[in-house]
């Protein structure tokens, strides 16, 4: 009562300086079973992915002269809103990189921005597929990706675009797929339960088979032009090993397609 009163009584749209009263009311409820209980049903509701993580370093983080470690800042979120643009070395090659929000209400403000990008990064969770959107709770969040997925490889803008697909958070899909069977939201998933490799192939195989459909028409026409080509990673974003791979790949990719361009591939 008293540690829940203590959490409950402050302003979440307030910035409070988080004070040592404060860890201790939060580590005393995230032992409290209940809380326990509502956070392994924590797919009914947003709950950020991370939340786990501070949770569990809240000593550590409420330390007097605490610095956030590298850990601590690639698992903060922000969410995306309006366009934003970063530009970065890899192995030498410049890559600049705009990013954008998926948010329904983001969409208009980029979906005509982009004319003659070599390549197209789309972000997808693979940890979504029992979740459904903030802003319906009615739409299943995966669904509404893959839909958001065909409809971008349909603009005109992207029809001869290399399109290079994330499929990210597979730690996240891992540690929930022993409890939450994709086949409940995807009757079509005949692969074993608590299986992620199986979990993750089906998954790509859904992203491909939409890719493929916007490039072939139901009779087997080319509906894209035949360079347009399609590079899948699976990806951990706060595994730095992880990513330095990937974009070391997303570099040769990106690469190989502006060298083909100029015809010197």
């Amino acid at each position: 009562g008293h540690y829940a009163s203590v959490v409950m009584s402050q302003d979440p749209y307030k910035v409070t300086t988080f004070e040592k009263h404060y860890a201790v009311a939060i580590q005393w409820l995230w032992r409290d079973a209940g809380i326990r209980a509502c956070y392994e049903r924590r797919r009914e509701f947003h709950l950020l992915d991370s939340a786990v993580y501070y949770l569990s370093h809240l000593e550590r983080i409420t330390e007097e002269g605490y610095i956030p470690t590298a850990q601590d800042v690639l698992r903060s979120r922000m969410p995306t809103t309006g366009i934003n643009e970063y530009c970065f070395s890899v192995q030498k090659t410049n890559l600049r990189i705009v990013d954008v929000g998926g948010q329904k209400s983001e969409r208009k403000k980029w979906i005509h921005c982009f004319e003659n990008v070599i390549a197209l990064i789309y972000l997808a969770s693979l940890s979504e597929y029992d979740q459904c959107l903030e802003e319906n709770n009615q739409e299943n969040r995966m669904k509404e990706s893959l839909a958001l997925f065909g409809t971008i490889l349909e603009l005109p803008w992207f029809k001869s675009t290399s399109v290079i697909l994330f499929l990210n958070k597979t730690d996240i899909l891992e540690e929930k797929i022993p409890t939450s069977h994709l086949a409940t939201y995807f009757p079509s998933f005949r692969g074993p339960k608590q299986d992620a490799e199986a979990a993750k192939r089906f998954i790509l195989d859904m992203y491909t088979g939409m890719y493929a459909g916007c490039v072939d028409g139901a009779d087997g026409s080319r509906r894209g032009p035949r360079s347009r080509r399609l590079f899948s990673h699976y990806t951990c974003a706060t595994d730095t090993q992880n990513i330095r791979k990937v974009f070391k790949d997303v570099r040769d990719s990106v690469l190989a397609r502006y060298l083909d361009e100029i015809n010197l591939l």
